[in-house]
C-alpha cells in the first residue's frame, strides 16, 4: 500500500490516489489557522504547506490520476472521487487561511471541469452555494427587520425625537407589571443582548464564503456554460426585493453583488447565454444589470456595462459601451458627456473618427440615452465639493433629450412612493416538464425581479403621448396614498418629500 509511504513524499509531489488526497486534507484540517501558540506550530510554514499541498491535488486532478476508483473507465476522475474531493475542498473555504483559497478555487474547477464526471462535483458547488446564499440573504433579511424593529420602539419611546430615552432603571420592575411599551422595549433589548452574546458560526464569515462559492464557480467557465438556467435562477434570486416588497441593500449584500457580475462576465460571457432563456428569466437578468447601472459604486455600474456590452444589443456596440464604461467613472465621466453625441455628425465624415463612433443611429436613440441618464444618475445626488460640476454637467447634457428619453430619471424620482407590493412578481417556477434537480434547489427563493413595474410601463406610455396613460396617474396616485405620504413625511426614504 503506497499510503504508507504517504508522510515520506514531499507535500509538492502529486498524490497517487484518493486516499492520499484525503489524507493530506486531514493534515490540512487537523490544526486552527489562528493557532499561534508553541502547541500550534509555525502559522507561516503551515499556511506555505497546505497552499502547496492543494496545488500538488490539483496536478493530479488535470492528469487524471485517480482514474478507474469506482470501476469506470475512460478519462477523468471517477465520480466517487470528485464528488469526495469537492466536498473537501468546499469545506476547506470554511478555512481562515487567505493564502489557502486561490488553490482551493483552482483545484474545485478543475474538479468541475472534467468532461466525464463535472455533474457531480457541480452538484456539490452549486448545492453549498445555493445553501450558502440563503443563509446570508435570511440573515441580512432577519437583521433589517431588527433594525426597523429598533427604529419603531426608539420612535415610541422618544429617543428619535429628543424625547426621554430609556435607562436601565425603567425595566426593574421587579413584580413583572408596567406598561405595554416597557415590556417591548425589555424585549426588544433582551433579543439585542443575546444576538451580542451567542458567537456567530466559526470559520469564514457567510457572506466571505459566499464570495468565494461564486469564485468557485467563476473560475469554471465551461462547467457554467453547462447549467447557465440554474445560474441564471440564483442570481435573480440573490436581486429579488425582500418578503416586505423592499429591495435589499447594505455593503455586504453590494460586494455580493459585485462577485455575481464577475461571474456573469468571466464564466458567462456577461450573461449573453443568459438572453435566449424563456419564462421570463431571461428579460429579468437584462432588467437587473440595466438597473444595476446606476449603481453608486463605480466599479459596480462599471461590471454591470461590460455585461450588457456582451448581449450584443443593437443600441449599445463595442464603441459606445466602452463609452459607458468611461461615464461610470467620477474621473472621466466630464470629458465624456463633452465628447458624446447622440445625433450623427453633420458633417459628411469629415474626418472626426470619434464622434463618428460616438453617433448613435435615430431608432436606436431613445434606448441608449436611458443607458446613458441611467449611468449619470448617481452623479446628481451629490451637489457639493468635487460633485458640484459633475452634477451641473450631467444636468446640462439630460437636458437636451426628449421627454420619452428620461424615464429613468423620472422614475428614480417618484419611485420611492411607488406601491412596494407592485415591485415584486411571483416567479412561474420550472414548468411541469423539468426534472432538473439544480432548479429544485432554487425553488423556495420563489421570487426575482421583474423586468418593469405598473408605474415604470405608464412612464413610458405617458412619455409617448398616450392620453389614456395620462389619465391613469390619478388612479395610480390614490391607490399608492400619495396625498397621505405628503401630508406626514415620506419615509421612503425619509425626508424624501423635502
Amino acid at each position: 500500500d503506497d499510503d504508507d509511504d504517504d508522510d515520506a513524499r514531499s507535500v509538492n509531489d502529486a498524490p497517487s490516489s484518493v486516499s492520499q488526497m484525503l489524507r493530506r486534507w486531514l493534515e490540512i484540517n487537523a490544526r486552527d489557522a489562528h493557532d499561534v501558540s508553541a502547541k500550534g506550530g509555525n502559522v507561516m510554514e503551515y499556511a506555505k504547506r497546505s497552499q502547496v499541498s492543494v496545488a500538488a491535488m490539483t496536478r493530479a486532478v488535470d492528469a487524471g490520476v485517480c482514474d478507474g476508483d469506482d470501476g469506470d473507465d475512460g478519462d477523468g476522475i471517477s465520480s466517487v472521487a470528485a464528488v469526495a474531493m469537492t466536498k473537501c475542498a468546499a469545506g476547506a473555504l470554511h478555512v481562515r487561511l487567505a493564502t489557502l483559497w486561490p488553490e482551493v478555487i483552482k483545484l474545485t474547477a478543475a474538479l468541475t471541469t472534467r468532461t466525464r464526471t463535472h455533474a457531480a462535483a457541480w452538484t456539490v458547488v452549486f448545492g453549498d452555494l445555493t445553501e450558502t446564499m440563503r443563509g446570508c440573504l435570511d440573515a441580512h433579511d432577519a437583521a433589517a427587520a431588527r433594525a426597523a424593529e429598533a427604529k419603531k420602539t426608539k420612535t415610541l419611546t422618544g429617543g428619535e425625537r429628543g424625547g426621554k430615552r430609556a435607562a436601565w432603571d425603567d425595566f426593574e420592575g421587579g413584580d413583572g407589571s408596567g406598561s405595554n411599551a416597557t415590556t417591548e422595549a425589555a424585549a426588544t433589548l433582551q433579543r439585542r443582548m443575546a444576538l451580542d452574546t451567542v458567537p456567530v458560526e466559526q470559520g469564514v464569515e457567510r457572506w466571505a464564503r459566499l464570495g468565494l462559492l461564486l469564485r468557485c464557480v467563476a473560475a469554471s467557465p465551461s462547467a457554467a456554460s453547462r447549467h447557465p438556467l440554474p445560474i441564471a435562477r440564483l442570481f435573480l434570486a440573490y436581486n429579488a426585493p425582500k418578503p416586505d416588497g423592499t429591495p435589499r441593500a447594505g455593503k455586504a449584500w453590494r460586494q455580493g453583488l459585485r462577485e455575481w457580475l464577475k461571474l456573469l462576465l468571466d464564466a458567462l460571457n456577461g450573461g449573453k447565454p443568459l438572453k435566449a432563456l424563456e419564462r421570463g428569466v431571461g428579460d429579468a437578468t437584462r432588467a437587473v444589470l440595466e438597473r444595476t447601472v446606476s449603481a453608486d459604486e463605480p466599479d459596480l455600474a462599471s461590471l454591470a456595462v461590460r455585461c450588457l456590452a456582451s448581449w450584443r444589443l443593437p443600441h449599445l456596440t463595442p464603441d459606445l459601451a466602452s463609452r459607458l464604461v468611461r461615464l461610470t467613472s467620477l474621473d472621466t465621466v466630464k470629458d465624456e458627456l463633452t465628447s458624446l453625441k447622440l445625433d450623427e455628425p453633420q458633417d459628411g465624415g469629415g474626418g472626426n473618427d470619434s464622434a463618428a463612433a460616438a453617433a448613435v443611429p435615430p431608432e436606436h436613440r431613445p434606448a441608449f440615452a436611458k443607458l446613458v441618464v441611467r449611468c449619470l444618475l448617481p452623479r446628481l445626488k451629490r451637489r457639493s465639493g468635487r460633485h458640484a460640476p459633475l452634477r451641473a454637467a450631467a444636468l446640462a447634457w439630460i437636458g437636451r433629450l426628449d421627454p420619452a428619453e428620461i424615464v429613468p430619471l423620472v422614475y428614480s424620482v417618484i419611485a420611492p412612493l411607488e406601491p412596494v407590493a407592485a415591485r415584486r412578481r411571483p416567479d412561474a417556477g420550472p414548468g411541469p416538464a423539468s426534472t432538473d434537480v439544480e432548479l429544485d434547489l432554487v425553488l423556495d427563493l420563489d421570487l426575482f425581479p421583474a423586468a418593469s413595474t405598473p408605474w415604470q410601463d405608464a412612464l413610458v406610455a405617458t412619455a409617448a403621448g398616450d392620453a389614456v396613460s395620462r389619465a391613469g396617474w390619478r388612479a395610480l396616485v390614490a391607490d399608492a396614498n400619495v396625498g397621505a405620504l405628503a401630508r406626514d413625511g415620506s419615509r421612503r426614504p425619509a425626508g424624501f418629500l423635502r
